[in-house]
């Protein structure tokens, strides 16, 4: 073997090396793009779960004000409330506030398809939520907890 046959061998060597070099960092690399892929997966499925949670939240905190306001809340609404939060439909009911005029409130808490369309229309861009209440005042029908008070003046 000559000097120019061993420079070359030399450097076909270095050429096999560098290529295997470069699976493996391609390799690498596709390993870590699957595993950030499946992060990504997994953190959507959280912001989804989360999304969900806190419209559930939201509902049953617009559920308690009702019923702490004195209101006429629907017994699916109270359902609901006792469902997803029994300790805050526990203390809703305690600081429920009696009104000589409640107003009736429709049903908030639908199947999730009306849920979600109610939510999304019941928040505002700023953030204060509407009240989607009926013209409704009739005192002498009994809220949904099944008590009613007849305030005579």
């Amino acid at each position: 073997m000559r000097i120019k046959d061993t420079g070359i061998y030399n450097y076909e060597i270095k050429q096999q090396f560098d290529s295997e070099k470069i699976k493996e960092l391609l390799k690498e690399n596709q390993d870590e793009l699957e595993r950030i892929k499946k992060q990504f997966e997994n953190s959507a499925e959280d912001t989804k779960s989360s999304q969900e949670a806190m419209k559930i939240l939201i509902t049953c905190l617009e559920i308690s004000r009702r019923i702490i306001a004195g209101d006429i809340v629907p017994i699916k609404d109270h359902k609901f409330l006792r469902e997803h939060d029994p300790a805050l439909y526990a203390k809703s009911i305690l600081m429920r506030i009696p009104k000589k005029k409640p107003y009736k409130y429709k049903q908030l808490s639908k199947d999730d398809k009306e849920q979600n369309r109610l939510q999304d229309k019941s928040v505002t861009n700023s953030g204060e939520i509407n009240e989607s209440v009926t013209a409704t005042h009739d005192p002498a029908q009994p809220d949904a907890s099944g008590s009613s008070i007849d305030v005579k003046a």
